[in-house]
């Protein structure tokens, strides 16, 4: 029964796949342990979300979430497209490059600490202690936490989807549920701060040794090529590094804690949604990085289109029902309703995989043109937008970048692929 089963929903995988130009066996199989695991996290995350809007002050929360972005935005000087590069590479049979990856890692991520244990003496000189103290502990963990996720994009890149799965959620849930317990005994932000990072750093080890002896004695061959254009990768993040974690640090500035707070529950739930489409893109680039550059540009308009049909009775579902959705769930937070309106927006030109096809077929130029353009532009209009329009002025500058940038990506793959012959460049 459970064969017969298989072999029918094998052959309507199959069947389906003339309408959705994708191997939907393939994605079935992938999707399958990737969307369990993120459902699991963002189930998680949601009960943590509760516990925050419950337990914790806006103020108190403000104050955590700033601190999380000025530590995340030390790391736009690591080489972070490493991950990438090493994902690509194994997928080609290339374990070397994941032993460089490593070497570099550890030397580039000294610059983190450098940055962190700087910033923690100044806010400490200043007279902040919780910041002060907060960031001289994340230089010690967040620079080890960052060279041990490298073991992600090798099972990525080796499509083992089950013990991605596995391994990033226990250590998500498990950083999640080691937080929510702290908040039941203590609202000290470097109390939950230390407990965030520590508990990053232990469950990464674990599993970072688990993956490096398992191919300890593969094909050590580095893949020509890879780590410059990992460090061109990283290079470009830069910017749209700190733009991702700038508007936090914006409105701390200019609007202040409470408002942080606002802000991040008005991204909680749209920030979930997309995260959960972009598990797509997991699935979808081992893939893309075996075709040839014109065969993944061709795969564009109809991807767009599909997201399209398939993302707009969602946003309009969301924007109906988003004060229901507050009024049960943070009830402190119904002030977000207005700016988790337009924040869902973003659904709406996910389908849109350019960049992922720049990214795939390694063009260094074009990804340069289109990070920059799309940091600069969001770091710019937030500038703009934030006096006269407050958090309002923000996502609009959020949603007006990257819909900017999805046009210009589509512009600079249909520009490379007609200079581009029918095989990979």
């Amino acid at each position: 029964m459970l064969n017969k089963a298989k072999v029918k929903t094998h052959a309507l995988l199959r069947k389906s796949e003339k309408y959705t130009k994708t191997d939907m066996v393939y994605a079935a199989r992938g999707g399958f342990w990737l969307v369990l695991g993120y459902v699991a996290t963002a189930l998680s995350s949601f009960v943590l979300a509760l516990l925050f809007a419950r337990f914790v002050p806006k103020e108190i929360y403000g104050n955590y979430k700033y601190i999380l972005s000025l530590i995340g935005l030390s790391a736009v000087f690591c080489l972070s497209g490493l991950s990438q590069g090493v994902l690509q590479s194994v997928a080609r049979g290339f374990y070397g490059t994941f032993f460089e990856a490593i070497r570099l890692s550890l030397r580039w991520n000294s610059v983190m600490f450098v940055l962190l244990l700087s910033g923690g003496a100044y806010y400490l000189v200043n007279g902040n202690d919780t910041l002060g103290y907060s960031l001289i502990w994340a230089s010690f963990t967040f620079p080890i936490i960052k060279t041990l996720e490298i073991y992600e994009p090798v099972l990525s890149g080796t499509r083992n989807f089950r013990k991605s799965t596995l391994f990033r959620g226990i250590v998500d849930i498990g950083t999640i549920v080691a937080t929510a317990i702290g908040i039941f005994f203590t609202d000290k932000v470097l109390v939950l701060i230390a407990i965030n990072l520590t508990t990053q750093v232990l469950l990464n080890a674990i599993f970072f040794r688990k993956v490096y002896s398992s191919i300890l004695h593969k094909n050590k061959t580095i893949e020509p090529g890879t780590i410059k254009f990992s460090k061109h990768l990283s290079l470009q993040n830069i910017l749209s590094g700190a733009a991702s974690y700038l508007d936090k640090i914006i409105i701390f500035h200019f609007l202040g804690a409470a408002e942080v707070a606002i802000y991040i529950f008005a991204q909680a739930i749209p920030q979930q949604i997309k995260g959960f489409v972009s598990l797509v893109s997991t699935i979808a680039m081992p893939k893309i990085s075996q075709r040839s550059f014109i065969e993944a540009a061709r795969m564009i308009p109809q991807r767009f289109f599909t997201g399209l049909i398939v993302f707009t009775p969602i946003v309009l579902l969301y924007i109906l029902f988003a004060p229901l959705i507050f009024s049960v769930f943070f009830p402190a937070y119904q002030e977000a309703v207005p700016y988790t309106r337009w924040i869902i927006l973003i659904l709406l030109i996910m389908g849109n995989i350019s960049d992922l096809v720049l990214t795939t077929q390694k063009k260094v130029k074009e990804k340069y043109v289109l990070n920059t353009f799309a940091s600069i532009s969001q770091i710019v209009l937030m500038l703009i937008l934030i006096h006269p329009f407050k958090i309002y002025g923000v996502i609009w500058a959020y949603l007006i970048s990257k819909s900017l940038t999805a046009i210009l990506s589509y512009v600079l793959v249909r520009r490379a692929a007609s200079y581009s012959p029918t095989t990979n460049n």
